[in-house]
């Protein structure tokens, strides 16, 4: 998967992506709106962001621990796992919106995956 990726990412062009991005300030609202109300096209984000190459030892302390961040937002499915590395320890984070998830659905999909993740 990392290879897919990998090969898929090295086709993007930086500076033509942020110019189109420039480019489509004046449709953010429909854009919003459509991302709002619009049917989601997937169920669950997953966020791999790797290995976090940040120093452990500085002058006068050390990094214990980095937590992966999370997202937020109303536009559309939030539902969404992301999980880094650091100093060899996985950090996952689990992101859902009630809207899609009851609280009660996403405890059971929080424990299924820390059973799965501690029979490994």
């Amino acid at each position: 998967m990392q290879e897919d990726i990998d090969k898929k990412t090295t086709k993007l062009d930086p500076y033509e992506t942020i110019m189109m991005m420039e480019e489509s300030h004046s449709s953010l609202n429909n854009f919003t709106n459509f991302l709002k109300y619009g049917k989601s096209s997937n169920d669950c984000m997953f966020s791999n962001l790797g290995r976090v190459d940040i120093p452990y030892l500085y002058k006068n302390f050390a990094v214990e621990t980095i937590f992966s961040p999370s997202v937020i937002g109303p536009l559309g499915n939030t539902t969404t796992l992301v999980t880094s590395t650091y100093l060899g320890q996985m950090d996952f984070t689990f992101i859902a919106s009630e809207g899609f998830i009851p609280y009660n659905e996403a405890q059971a999909i929080k424990e299924k995956m820390m059973e799965i993740l501690n029979e490994l």
